[in-house]
């Protein structure tokens, strides 16, 4: 464990696990992110310990144990600054840049810090990309991860060259069956399609291997604008990226049944506001119900012309092969109609990117209100 920051009423810590290289999971400015949220908090009443779990992702597939055991003494310990300034214990377990929920991720993790320091689920609360929903904890949405300046890069303005394009970095198990299920269907000819681009040799990688059919097999893995080894790199600009109309996007979040290890509840990453910067229409491959909670922010999914029901469809897979139907739909026109009908209907591309401008403006002061009404709503 390591301190990082120690403020008048929080302090910010890193979950160490088993690996002692601990600033590999901060990125930079990340601390100044994390003054800009909570310096600005009223928190008279309260004294917080923020704890960065960032080890704690992909969990299974690197061996990183269940627990937090090594900040329980640190936590001990603000647990006593707050009782000598009759001050509120909170614990936030801080990973905005994933989306972990207390039912599918960190229920051993919260379950065991609650009985350690005898607090309420009340004193506990989860900072991540996951909407919120109802669970024994709080979740508090962050929208940091889909913010990114490399936005600012596209031009939702674009008139498109070709029908669709399908960026999928990490070679994940319901990606490879998607993959799959436009490759089969011969819509490649319609637009590119990456998987496994991440040059790392990943568990991923080892999957996709043993997973693809012998047909695609020799192929693995597919690139677009080559390997993407860095975090900018994600934003590519290659012209078979920007100049596609629809944007079939391979959230993070899956079904655990489809993806074991992985969030399970909706969410919205750069992945998705890729989209809406670069004028595209997306369909979203991401967890049951991630689209109401997309719509809700005010971003038009195009009902017109995809549909979106199987974001209702609760089986991963079945919900895969809808949103591929919806693909192959529009492919049967030609890359003209769409080039005709964008043209004719760009007001509501440049509305999806003005919502997306002002939610990368706002997100931090957003963030702070979730938990400034969360702090109102604390009785302890």
């Amino acid at each position: 464990m390591q301190v990082h920051l120690e403020k008048e009423n929080y302090s910010y810590i890193i979950h160490q696990g088993p690996d002692p290289d601990l600033m590999k999971f901060v990125r930079p400015g990340f601390l100044n992110y994390v003054e800009s949220i909570y310096d600005l908090i009223d928190l008279s009443g309260f004294y917080v310990c923020i704890i960065n779990v960032s080890q704690i992702f992909n969990i299974n597939q690197m061996g990183y144990v269940r627990e937090i055991s090594d900040c329980y003494e640190y936590l001990s310990h603000c647990q006593q600054i707050a009782a000598l300034k009759n001050k509120t214990f909170l614990v936030v377990l801080d990973n905005v840049y994933e989306a972990p929920c207390y039912d599918d991720n960190y229920k051993e993790i919260i379950d065991n810090l609650v009985e350690h320091l005898c607090i309420t689920y009340k004193q506990v609360s989860i900072l991540g990309f996951a909407f919120d929903y109802e669970s024994k904890v709080k979740h508090i949405t962050s929208h940091l991860v889909c913010c990114d300046r490399n936005l600012n890069n596209y031009d939702y303005k674009t008139i498109p060259q070709h029908h669709f394009i399908s960026l999928a970095r990490r070679p994940r198990p319901c990606r490879i069956f998607s993959t799959i299920m436009l490759l089969d269907r011969g819509l490649e000819k319609y637009g590119y399609i990456s998987l496994g681009s991440m040059e790392e040799d990943t568990g991923f990688h080892r999957v996709a291997k043993k997973t693809l059919p012998d047909r695609y097999a020799d192929r693995f893995p597919f690139l677009i604008d080559g390997f993407i080894n860095d975090y900018d790199g994600q934003y590519g600009k290659d012209f078979k990226i920007t100049h596609a109309f629809f944007n079939f996007v391979n959230e993070s979040s899956a079904d655990k049944n489809a993806d074991n290890g992985f969030w399970t509840r909706a969410c919205m990453t750069e992945k998705t506001t890729k989209a809406f910067a670069a004028g595209q229409i997306p369909i979203i491959l991401g967890p049951y119900g991630n689209l109401h909670c997309i719509r809700s922010i005010g971003f038009d999914l195009f009902d017109d012309i995809i549909d979106n029901s199987y974001d209702s469809i609760t089986n991963q897979y079945l919900r895969t092969i809808k949103a591929v139907e919806q693909l192959e739909k529009v492919c049967d026109k030609p890359i003209q109609y769409w080039q005709e009908w964008k043209q004719q209907n760009m007001e509501r591309f440049e509305k999806n990117n003005f919502i997306l401008k002002n939610l990368m403006k706002n997100h931090r002061h957003e963030t702070q209100l979730l938990i400034q009404d969360y702090l109102k709503d604390i009785k302890i």
